[in-house]
């Protein structure tokens, strides 16, 4: 509904009811006249009259100077219509009594959201910063914002789900910190910590009567308070001691740094010792005692970077005094191991002109593009890769290159001149120039050079260039393309956008053809078959002509075809061939429902598999059912029938085993069983009337019922003499269950991620139950995707490097770090012998095989913010420590079975 102007001028009381209501405390003011005007000169109306006191978001005249002299009574209408909230009154104490944040609906039908953040004690409208909060009169509450809400290009903000309450009891039992904590309650800071991601430094009650004198103001207190707690990061005691120096900034914007003396064995921060009170848990996170207090201007920060070796080098000392200039040093502290591309003083030297005009700002960002973050690339690293392609922390895009012919290295062009100059920051290389945006230009690292010498995918490569996908290529190759000839791309209907169907075009593997078929998934989620007859030398993807094959370079391999892969126009063919089944006569039905619901191409491309298929009459015993069900509720059936453990369970298997416990891609628990006196084997009870089908899809089980239906599941009986699988050792259930719920959207993040093999570590059943469950679906996808790595680093691997830095399907990094005996290098505190650690996580079975994925079960649920770099030191190398429990090779393959089926359809990938 659209109002005029007149309208909202009674609505907020301007011209015929100013005695009422009074504008005076806005005029007062004196930056809302324009506001103030516009209403004024609307007229007057009493429609909504009584809809009286309302809620007046106020832009200042600074915000209404771009629009005004070019709005129209309508269009300024209708924005001051979503800048009042009718009927309602948001003071601050009301936002604040509803949990520092509130949902309106403004006249002019936009949502809104008033927030107060609890740090800064600023409040904002949907990001919009509020200047002026409660200016209060007998229309209700103007709060004045700096720019205009404008319908369209407003976005709402959420307000933040509620934090729960942070339980300080394990802090209050301690009988020393009731001053700091009633004062956190008092102040409405405890509400932001209610996670386990926050550190609190808690001066004691001694230390902060002795340093807090006399009244100090709200807004005093809160700083000092703020000044001593840290959120999104844990720092454990153990941390201190192989990190040895940890700097941070805490909410209060205060910069400390944590230290550990190894010769006294304490712990401080900015100087200020800690006390015996340490890692004191809860969900308010961890709590550090101190016998001070962290004041702005007496606390003692230095930073934890040690430059000396480049202060020794005696070339980089302009750029050490522009680091300290910056206080880039920050940035470089917060992100070790940092690769620093530091320009020589001669470098320098050639552009101080230039230098000495920028600001100090837009000093660090030109130093911001030296430093790439996370990363430490050595020399060694660089000889190997020959090319490596970065995003350094100013956004700028670099190619580092290593020409083996001239042994030289460069940047973006510039040469390196100096290698591997190393300190706790990580490592420096010396250039003889300067990274600056538009000025040395990036080149990517893929070279495409035998594609353009085909002479006929043009089109496609610039295609890529457009797009932007180039860049993805770099980051995720070897890849396979599926290039379309120029010639195809002239012939395509100008109706079609070549952007989006290129990723149609992108597979994120390696697939060199030779004779056969192979399925694969695009990047556009479009599934292909791509066949090839090596004794013809007929070849086709999705039934478009092959015309060039192999064509292979550092982005993978190139296929060139005579036509563009278009969803719905160019139909996939699975490469399954269910002749097999066909010609065993009795399961037409249950192959005419694989095709209907399409669960055919999901087996042809995660084959080979292993699935039952009832019979003809077992399905028609139950067709009054089936018919009424939805093409959902139908998969659901499939689902229950298809193992999520891709590989062939044979019937030799079953026999050699007895009984062998798996599960669907349905979440069902299957037992099959062998029965040596009848010599019959059975799925949940339900016979097994057709054994070992096997064709390319990998084997099927022909049943006489339906699984979920018919039958019972019995667990198998435990067998064997592995303590660590016993009742009484750890076990995976909770893994198991959550896992094989979200075993779709988790095969898509590894295929996006172009990997065939995978590490996955394992929570036990004990330290999923030692954690809070998350609230939502998407949270617990993403923890799982952060127990799960690239590769298969094996327990020796882990050994012989001392640390590894891994990264996850989420995103996140993960440390795998040996921890030697005591006497054989630092030795984590808590734990006597040389073990691996998971991040704070301690893997208590190791090196499980299973097709293409390597187990380890750990003690720990890894949750984010928990990833700690490797020490600056590595721990010494290992001779013959202690290795975690690991199961004897008799157990191996069917514990590895068990486990492995969590994250199957990763697994599958190998297929591939």
């Amino acid at each position: 509904m659209k109002l005029p102007v007149s309208i909202l001028a009674t609505t907020i009381g301007v011209a015929t009811s100013q005695a009422a209501f009074d504008f005076s405390p806005i005029v007062q003011r004196g930056r809302y006249n324009t506001l103030i005007q516009a209403i004024s000169t609307a007229g007057s109306d009493s429609v909504i009259y009584q809809n009286l006191p309302v809620t007046i978001l106020g832009p200042t005249d600074e915000a209404f100077a771009p629009l005004i002299e070019n709005l129209s009574s309508e269009e300024l209408s209708l924005i001051l219509l979503d800048h009042v909230v009718l009927g309602l009154n948001y003071t601050r104490e009301h936002v604040e009594k509803e949990g520092g944040c509130v949902r309106g609906t403004t006249a002019g039908g936009t949502e809104i959201s008033i927030y107060i953040d609890p740090v800064s004690d600023d409040m904002d409208v949907d990001g919009i910063l509020v200047v002026d909060q409660d200016v209060i009169g007998g229309f209700g509450v103007l709060h004045g914002i700096e720019s205009l809400i404008i319908r369209g290009e407003h976005g709402v903000v959420e307000c933040p789900a509620p934090t729960p309450p942070a339980d300080f009891s394990p802090v209050e039992s301690l009988g020393k910190y009731n001053t700091f904590i009633t004062a956190l309650n008092q102040s409405g800071l405890a509400s932001i910590l209610g996670s386990y991601d926050s550190i609190m430094i808690a001066p004691t009650d001694e230390a902060l009567a002795a340093a807090i004198v006399g009244d100090v103001s709200e807004d005093e207190l809160r700083k000092v308070l703020t000044n001593h707690l840290i959120t999104s990061y844990a720092l454990y005691s153990y941390d201190l001691i192989y990190r040895q120096c940890v700097e941070a900034t805490t909410l209060g914007g205060l910069r400390v740094a944590f230290r550990y003396d190894e010769a006294t064995g304490g712990y401080s921060v900015n100087g200020i010792p800690f006390n015996s009170d340490m890692d004191i848990g809860g969900n308010f996170g961890i709590m550090h005692g101190i016998d001070g207090v962290l004041l702005e201007g007496s606390s003692q920060f230095t930073s934890c970077l040690d430059f000396s070796e480049i202060t020794n080098n005696g070339n980089y000392n302009t750029l050490l005094g522009a680091f300290e200039q910056t206080n880039i040093t920050e940035v470089i502290a917060d992100t070790t191991p940092v690769t620093i591309f530091g320009p020589t003083d001669t470098a320098l030297a050639a552009v101080q002109e230039n230098i000495d005009s920028l600001s100090a700002e837009e000093l660090k960002a030109v130093l911001a593009n030296h430093l790439i973050a996370f990363d430490d690339i050595s020399s060694e690293l660089l000889v190997l890769e020959e090319c490596m392609d970065r995003v350094t922390d100013g956004g700028m895009r670099v190619d580092i290159r290593y020409d083996s012919a001239t042994e030289t290295a460069t940047v973006n062009g510039i040469s390196i001149v100096d290698f591997d100059v190393r300190g706790n920051y990580g490592v420096l290389h010396g250039i003889d120039g300067v990274l600056i945006e538009g000025v040395t230009p990036y080149t990517p690292c893929v070279d495409f050079t035998p594609v353009v010498e085909a002479g006929k995918y043009g089109f496609f490569l610039s295609a890529l260039n457009e797009t932007g996908e180039i860049d993805t290529i770099t980051q995720v190759r070897p890849v396979t393309l599926l290039a379309p000839t120029d010639e195809a791309f002239a012939a395509l209907d100008s109706s079609f956008s070549t952007s989006e169907i290129l990723l149609n075009h992108l597979v994120y593997s390696e697939t060199a053809i030779s004779t056969g078929c192979v399925d694969a998934q695009t990047a556009g989620g479009m599934n292909v078959d791509i066949r090839y007859d090596m004794e013809t030398g007929v070849g086709t993807v999705n039934g478009i002509p092959i015309v060039e094959l192999n064509i292979t370079g550092n982005f993978g391999v190139v296929h060139g075809i005579d036509g563009v892969l278009i969803e719905g126009v160019t139909p996939y063919t699975p490469c399954a061939d269910f002749s097999p089944i066909e010609q065993a006569g009795k399961y037409s039905t249950f192959l005419n429902v694989l095709n209907a619901t399409k669960q055919n191409e999901f087996i042809s491309i995660l084959s080979p598999l292993t699935f039952f298929g009832p019979t003809d009459s077992a399905l028609a015993a139950i067709q009054d059912t089936l018919d009424a069900l939805t093409e959902e509720q139908l998969v659901a059936v499939v689902d229950n029938h298809i193992l999520v453990y891709p590989t062939n369970v044979t019937l030799e298997d079953v026999k050699s085993e007895g009984c062998i416990g798996l599960r669907s891609i349905g979440s069902l628990e299957l037992s099959i069983t062998y029965n040596e006196t009848t010599d019959t084997v059975a799925v949940n009870g339900i016979p097994v009337v057709d054994a070992d089908i096997f064709g390319n899809y990998g084997v099927m089980h022909g049943i006489d019922g339906v699984i979920g239906v018919d039958g019972e599941y019995f667990p198998c009986p435990f067998s064997g003499d592995d303590d660590s699988l016993s009742p009484g050792g750890p076990t995976f259930d909770i893994l198991e269950e959550l896992a094989t719920r979200f075993q779709r959207p988790l095969f898509t993040a590894v295929l996006a991620a172009g990997e065939t093999t995978a590490t996955i570590f394992g929570p036990d059943d004990a330290a999923f139950s030692a954690i809070d469950e998350p609230g939502t679906e998407e949270e617990v996808l993403e923890i799982l995707k952060g127990h799960v790595v690239a590769g298969t680093p094996t327990i020796e691997q882990i050994k012989a490097e001392g640390c590894l830095i891994l990264d996850t399907l989420a995103g996140t990094k993960i440390r795998a770090m040996y921890v030697a005996a005591e006497g054989a290098g630092r030795r984590l505190a808590g734990h006597g012998g040389g073990t691996i650690m998971i991040n704070d996580a301690k893997v208590i079975v190791a090196n499980l095989e299973a097709d293409g994925a390597m187990i380890h079960g750990i003690d720990k649920v890894i949750l984010p913010g928990s990833f700690e770099e490797c020490p600056a030191e590595p721990t010494m190398a290992p001779v013959a420590a202690p290795t975690p429990t690991e199961t004897p090779a008799a157990r191996s393959a069917a514990f590895a079975a068990r486990l492995s089926f969590v994250f199957g359809c990763m697994i599958a990938l190998v297929a591939l």
